[in-house]
């Protein structure tokens, strides 16, 4: 049994770690949508405008998906 498993039966701490979850996939999406602007700018289209950045785009995806 993990150490803080009984904390998630506390209906009010599902809600906080959704909220928080919440905030930090958000965050992660702006920071690479900053970063893709940022590689546009710096290294032109080409293999990083049209193979990199959709494979960046669809790593949260993928992780998410993966479960990691």
């Amino acid at each position: 049994m993990h150490k803080y498993e009984y904390l998630t039966n506390d209906i009010l701490v599902n809600l906080f770690l959704i909220i928080v979850y919440g905030y930090l996939m958000f965050l992660a999406a702006s920071y690479l949508s900053t970063g893709s602007e940022l590689f546009l700018e710096i290294l032109g289209l080409g293999i990083v405008g049209g193979l990199f950045l959709p494979m960046l785009g669809a790593l949260p995806n993928a992780l998410l998906i993966l479960e990691i």
